[in-house]
């Protein structure tokens, strides 16, 4: 299969479900843009299969939000999905932001690799805030998002971090965890 017509069938598998398994092979140019299309659908989905408490909007018909943070390729990508799905029957509005104390509003940040230094203040911006953040780190000492993306065997994975979802008040599907690399903390029911 070429390489667009297999980017385009990995990425309606992550739209139109979450088993998105045998994806993003980070080899090339190309493929690293694969990668992030991926991790977008992923982001995208996370949206449908995670309750928020209601407070969360600001009013009934309010969007659904997703801030990204130093990753605009992902960002792109949301914004195209935005325009043509809804999350939880609400419209989607993606925000680029360029400093952290602007996400306390989203319902999920993103938080690109190259913004890891950072990680530490932006989690702490969102402590009382019931936001799934989401991280793509590399290395084990750095600190992770809620969701936190990986490569592993040549596939885009993510871990998840039960323990702060639920001290965020959001509880996440149990397809969504069965599909987990990793879940640290105690699973919710």
């Amino acid at each position: 299969m070429e390489l667009l017509s297999r980017r385009r069938f990995a990425l309606a598998l992550a739209l139109g479900g979450l088993p998105v398994r045998a994806v993003a092979q980070a080899t090339s140019a190309s493929d690293e843009l694969h990668e992030h299309e991926v991790k977008a659908a992923f982001v995208f989905k996370f949206g449908e299969f995670v309750d928020w408490p209601e407070h969360v909007y600001s009013a009934p018909g309010a969007p659904f939000t997703i801030a990204v943070l130093g990753a605009d390729p992902i960002a792109e990508v949301l914004e195209q999905l935005g325009k043509q799905r809804r999350i939880n029957n609400r419209p989607v509005v993606v925000r680029r932001l360029q400093r952290a104390e602007t996400i306390a509003r989203a319902q999920i940040v993103f938080i690109g690799a190259s913004e890891s230094d950072r990680l530490r203040a932006v989690a702490e911006s969102l402590k009382a805030a019931s936001t799934l953040t989401v991280t793509e780190t590399t290395r084990a000492s750095q600190p992770t998002g809620i969701v936190n993306f990986v490569i592993r065997d040549n596939r885009v994975r993510f871990e998840i971090d039960a323990e702060g979802a639920d001290q965020a008040g959001l509880k996440i599907s149990s397809k969504v965890l069965s599909l987990a690399l990793l879940v640290k903390g105690p699973r919710q029911k």
